[in-house]
């Protein structure tokens, strides 16, 4: 995963996993991982293969310096 978002050219500064229960209704679950780069964008991949990106989060002002997940009940929020 790191080395297809350093392919994109993406200074990636921090990465959290995190894990979301089969019993969600979300069509993914278990190991998930997020990396926040240098242009203010935040990736979210599933770390189950294929490793496929769920999510990229775009619209922040600045880097992304730290990332915290949290997760409840099948929901989750990355701050």
């Amino acid at each position: 995963v790191l080395q297809v978002l350093t392919d994109m050219k993406c200074q990636v500064l921090c990465v959290t996993h995190f894990t979301l229960p089969p019993s969600t209704n979300s069509k993914h679950s278990g190991a998930m991982l997020a990396a926040g780069d240098g242009n203010g964008t935040v990736w979210v991949w599933s770390m189950r293969p294929p490793y496929e990106l769920l999510t990229s989060l775009n619209g922040h002002a600045d880097e992304i310096q730290s990332l915290c997940a949290y997760v409840d009940e099948g929901n989750y929020a990355i701050f």
